[in-house]
């Protein structure tokens, strides 16, 4: 008899083990008949802002979980936590919030001009604290 104790193999059957933000996992069954892929333009917008603005690879860093996690939750199989998500920089952020409001009609563009105004302010601001070291 070997003295390694024998590990249990996982159930097929995870029916009520449901994430209870975002999609469910493509092995799981829904507990009612909602059309998952409704929502994937908002996955797919993320990937995109992340893509532009930062890295696949620096954000599945930041978000604690392997590149291809990372790809597979994005593509809407699994559960991708808002948790995770929000610990991305905020220009990441920024740019997924853009994409939103340009996929809805609501893209501010003097609201844009006056944002990247007072970053240029800012980062005009800091050039000068530095070079005055």
């Amino acid at each position: 008899m070997s003295s390694v104790p024998s590990r249990r193999r996982p159930t097929e059957d995870n029916r009520g083990d449901l994430p209870l933000i975002g999609a469910v996992h493509r092995g799981h069954h829904a507990v009612n008949d909602v059309d998952l892929s409704a929502g994937q333009w908002g996955l797919d917008l993320l990937k995109d802002a992340i893509l532009s603005a930062y890295s696949h690879k620096a954000a599945s860093i930041d978000m604690g979980m392997d590149k291809s996690l990372l790809t597979r939750q994005l593509a809407g199989d699994g559960h991708l936590s808002v948790r995770r998500v929000f610990v991305l920089p905020d220009y990441v952020l920024d740019s997924w919030a853009g994409r939103i409001k340009t996929r809805f009609g609501a893209d501010d563009k003097a609201a844009r001009l006056e944002r990247a105004m007072e970053l240029i302010e800012k980062g005009r601001s800091m050039l000068i604290a530095e070079a005055s070291k």
